[in-house]
């Protein structure tokens, strides 16, 4: 859901989406026909790696956005990328009553990814 909003609502385009949790090898087909299946003609490759410094050694075209938790953003240091913690754990900024569910968790989700790379500039 959250990568079909950033796709489809946002206009942002990924060029990898990498599941850093442990999964079975039987649903990798399956959860990768599902990031593929949020715009029809944009794809981009699914990585399943336990290992988030597969996140370090890849070559990206721009400074990408990494949403994950604060264990994520040790690894964006080098990549000069826009981390945002998203998913427990969040030790990196106070959350006290904060969604990303919904219309208002869109506009929240908008609001945070836009502040991490506006604040790059300052």
């Amino acid at each position: 859901g959250l990568s079909r909003f950033l796709v489809n609502d946002l206009g942002l385009i990924p060029e990898a989406q990498f599941v850093t949790d442990k999964v079975p090898d039987e649903h990798h087909e399956r959860i990768e026909a599902e990031f593929n299946d949020s715009v029809a003609g944009i794809t981009s490759p699914v990585i399943f790696t336990t290992d988030g410094g597969t996140i370090r050694d890849l070559k990206f075209r721009e400074r990408p956005l990494i949403l994950g938790s604060t264990w994520d953003k040790v690894i964006t240091r080098g990549l000069q990328s826009y981390p945002l913690s998203i998913s427990l754990p969040v030790s990196d900024r106070l959350v006290l009553n904060r969604t990303y569910a919904g219309y208002d968790g869109g506009l929240t989700l908008a609001e945070d990814i836009y502040t991490v790379i506006l604040n790059s500039f300052q």
